[in-house]
């Protein structure tokens, strides 16, 4: 079975043990248990990957194998996603339709423009739902690609040499609206 791994600056340790437990956890919970014993779920699970990105990869690439009560659960729970001030700025504005990552998402994001706790202490700028996501190569990214996110292609294709190295990782364009109000 092939896994799809990624360079990361987050190694193993204490909280990559964490991500793995929780997302083993989630498995057992949410396939479908006729499913469950053909897949070697243990090489599905990347511990350089936070447990959402992992669900969300999980979900993309095997979308039959899961129950739907836990699809749905996952994708109203409420995550968290950040981007640049002066991104927020136009998502706001309505300005920008997607974001490119290195994993697919899925769901409602509180977005923030960092991780950090001073950051979150002032709350989320807005809400948005990822309702489409496509894998693309980033050597085909189009201009008019990228201003779909409010960027240039240079500035995409400079971070995510800046980030992942020489040898891009596969990108996600992943579509989304500004919500107003939370899911139920």
């Amino acid at each position: 079975m092939l896994s799809r791994r990624r360079r990361s600056s987050r190694g193993g340790g204490v909280g990559s043990a964490v991500v793995v437990k929780r997302c083993k956890k989630w498995i057992a919970e949410s396939v479908v248990p006729e499913v469950f014993s053909r897949v070697d779920w243990d090489s599905e699970i990347d511990a350089t990957l936070s447990f959402n990105e992992n669900v969300s990869l999980l979900l993309t690439r095997f979308p039959e194998a899961f129950r739907l009560e836990a699809v749905d659960a996952y994708y109203s729970r409420v995550k968290q996603i950040v981007f640049i001030a002066p991104l927020i700025e136009k998502i706001l504005r309505g300005e920008i339709q997607c974001t490119y990552r290195t994993t697919p998402k899925h769901g409602y994001y509180y977005v923030v423009h960092s991780r950090c706790v001073k950051a979150r202490l002032k709350g989320p700028q807005c809400v948005i739902e990822v309702y489409k996501t496509e894998q693309i190569d980033p050597n085909k990214l189009t201009e008019e690609d990228a201003q779909l996110a409010g960027l240039t292609r240079s500035e995409i294709l400079r971070w995510f040499h800046q980030w992942y190295g020489k040898n891009l990782p596969p990108m996600w364009r992943n579509w989304f609206n500004v919500r107003k109000e939370l899911p139920e």
